[in-house]
């Protein structure tokens, strides 16, 4: 009886993985022989948990892991940091208090925190991150601050993107690098009419900018080239003739956070 259970397993694993197979293949032929995948590449392995070969098509092939990284990235983080691990973003003061007034400067540092400003978290979204910093100032005994606001950007080292990042994503929001404090996910944005710059999400002081945008087609076909640390920023390609929001990184994080943190420190000194 138990052999018989035992066959009866492995002859319903067998039909399940050949279910499986049949399913990929047919979704993989579909896939490449749609319109959207003309001059595309494609490569993936399935294997079960016991590593055995479900399905592949052109498993061995060698291709960018473009967003599909974040997998690796994301598993290494919750194996090493574990899943408990919160990010610490701390203000703190030099100087002296007195009357309420402070002597001395106010310090922002963070550990990489990737939520800050970002508006995928409510909690973090520019507004409510500002006012929890201006209560945690207040609660201090903080009502005025007489010195300046320093952005401390030190947790990190210099190099914030990796070697061999491709040089088309650099300058754009999805090939943004991390800071030691990184402020509405190190993104900006450029309302565009045509070739005109209209307006950006928050003023990039220092950065020179080289437009040879021109007009055409109806939907944003630009790249945006800059790298870090650097004060040069190059957009090029094609934008249509209306109003569209173009979105890049921010080469210099202490950019973000000061333009982000200006109001607040206006708003505890009056």
């Amino acid at each position: 009886m138990k052999k018989a259970f035992a066959v009866l397993t492995l002859s319903t694993q067998i039909i399940f993985a050949q279910n499986i197979t049949q399913k990929l293949e047919a979704a993989t032929k579909d896939l490449m022989d749609s319109s959207g995948a003309i001059s595309s590449g494609l490569s993936f392995y399935v294997s079960d948990e016991n590593g055995n070969l479900i399905y592949d098509y052109q498993g061995n092939k060698g291709l960018s892991t473009a967003s599909t990284q974040k997998i690796f990235t994301a598993a290494a983080a919750l194996e090493t940091l574990g899943k408990n691990y919160t990010f610490k973003t701390t203000s703190s003061y030099s100087g002296s208090i007195s009357g309420g007034n402070l002597n001395g400067n106010l310090f922002i540092t963070s550990t990489g925190d990737p939520t800050l400003g970002s508006w995928r978290y409510d909690a973090y979204k520019p507004e409510n991150f500002k006012q929890k910093l201006i209560e945690a100032v207040k609660n201090s005994g903080i009502k005025k601050i007489s010195g300046d606001l320093v952005i401390d950007d030190s947790y990190f080292d210099h190099q914030t993107i990796p070697g061999g990042w491709p040089w088309d994503d650099l300058g754009n929001y999805y090939g943004a690098g991390v800071w030691g404090i990184n402020w509405r996910e190190n993104q900006f944005d450029i309302n565009m009419n045509g070739t005109e710059f209209k307006s950006f999400s928050y003023p990039l002081e220092g950065i020179n900018w080289l437009n040879d945008v021109k007009v055409g087609g109806s939907s944003d076909q630009s790249l945006i080239f800059t790298a870090p640390h650097s004060n040069v920023a190059l957009i090029n390609g094609t934008l249509p003739a209306k109003t569209v929001t173009v979105s890049g990184f921010c080469t210099q994080s202490s950019i973000t956070i000061r333009s982000g943190s200006a109001t607040m420190v206006k708003r505890i000194r009056n």
